[in-house]
């Protein structure tokens, strides 16, 4: 009975360390930049603001991030329902 009631009782969900060091950092390049608004020269577009010039490879770096994970989860997916097929092949 005391099994039961240990396996209803949830668990306060848990942070992982790598999500608590991205938010730290993003917070920290948030912060720079909203106090460096003044336009810088940027050769092929004329002078645009330093946090627009940042917030660019921070979004491209988070798309392509994104991307490479997908990708990685989707191969390592595949290879799990191959093994999985196998092993009911050879269990036939």
């Amino acid at each position: 009975m005391e099994a039961d009631e240990q396996k209803t009782e949830r668990k306060a969900p848990t942070w992982p360390v790598r999500w608590l060091v991205a938010l730290v950092i993003a917070g920290g390049l948030v912060a720079f930049a909203w106090t460096n608004g003044q336009p810088v020269p940027v050769r092929p577009f004329g002078k645009l603001p330093l946090n627009q010039i940042m917030a660019a490879p921070l979004l491209v770096g988070i798309i392509l991030g994104w991307l490479v994970r997908s990708r990685i989860a989707a191969r390592a997916a595949r290879g799990a329902a191959r093994a999985a097929a196998r092993q009911a092949a050879d269990k036939s």
